[in-house]
């Protein structure tokens, strides 16, 4: 199968902590752009979570989104600090996107 290219942008509070799959990502900024080729072309990665931690208003939020990256598809999530604040108070608010 050829490579494909998958992408994932996320705008988050600046200061904010990304995990990936449950992997610290390190990247720091206000649009976080992640791209691979490690998924084969007709490939999905289901239940793929994005992890989100930020201090807001002095407390840590952590929120968390399940999706499923599709081979050579574009998703773009924004958490802001609205978003992560109502989210936050949502337990264990799950989405499920997929692009094709």
């Amino acid at each position: 199968n050829p490579a494909v290219t998958t992408s994932l942008t996320l705008h988050v509070p600046e200061s904010a902590t990304v995990w990936l799959a449950g992997n610290e990502t390190g990247s720091t900024g206000n649009v976080r752009l992640f791209e691979t080729t490690a998924l084969d072309a007709g490939r999905s990665w289901k239940n793929y979570e994005i992890r989100i931690s930020t201090m807001i208003d002095g407390e840590e939020t952590v929120v968390s989104k399940i999706i499923d990256l599709v081979a050579g598809g574009s998703i773009e999530l924004t958490f802001d600090s609205m978003t992560l604040n109502s989210e936050a108070s949502i337990a264990a608010h799950n989405a499920a996107v997929s692009l094709r």
